[in-house]
């Protein structure tokens, strides 16, 4: 396509380099004032990312693997911000594990999924013979707004039960005990 005009459209673009341009735009690009972060809405400023897994047993929570195969949370403003609270709750019978954590942001997004543990000191988890359907619940706050409110249903198995998976073949020995009466006769 060719285009005619009684002018030229490319007059003076030789005293224009790209690099003068982008300066110019990100000099004008400023970053949100403080004060001006604190009064946007949480959605504004965070977003969360869950994905959690389908099953979970004793073993996989021995051996420190993650409840979560992802639990992110990206910044969608520049600058820091402070004030994030992620609050997760495991519920088995009436047993409640709890996590909490209150953190600032400086880097764009916040990876917890390696962060987050539960303490194993129940008698029902670490008894449990049969596949148990309870749920997971987990919020993410900050500046006093809640961003994510959410019950999630997870799957606990017994706890000589797991998923057989290359990649949790690993756990296999996590389920031979010392004090096992077959253990102590060998």
């Amino acid at each position: 396509m060719v285009l005619w005009s009684v002018r030229s459209l490319l007059a003076g673009i030789e005293n224009k380099p790209l690099l003068a341009d982008t300066k110019h735009v990100n000099a004008m690009r400023k970053e949100p004032a403080a004060k001006e972060v604190e009064e946007m809405d949480a959605h504004q400023v965070l977003d969360v990312k869950v994905k959690l897994r389908e099953t979970v047993n004793y073993s996989l929570l021995q051996n420190d693997e993650d409840l979560f195969e992802q639990f992110s949370v990206s910044k969608l403003v520049d600058g820091r911000i402070t004030g994030v609270r992620v609050e997760i709750t495991l519920f088995v019978g009436s047993d409640s594990f709890p996590y909490d954590e209150v953190f600032s942001m400086e880097g764009p997004v916040r990876e917890l999924a390696k962060d987050i543990r539960f303490p194993l000191t129940s008698n029902l988890l670490r008894s449990i013979r049969e596949s148990v359907n309870t749920v997971i619940s987990f919020k993410v706050t900050w500046n006093n707004q809640i961003r994510v409110l959410e019950t999630r249903p997870v799957k606990l198995l017994a706890i000589d039960e797991w998923v057989d998976t290359p990649a949790l073949d690993a756990y296999l020995p996590s389920f031979v005990f010392s004090r096992d009466r077959v253990v102590a006769i060998a």
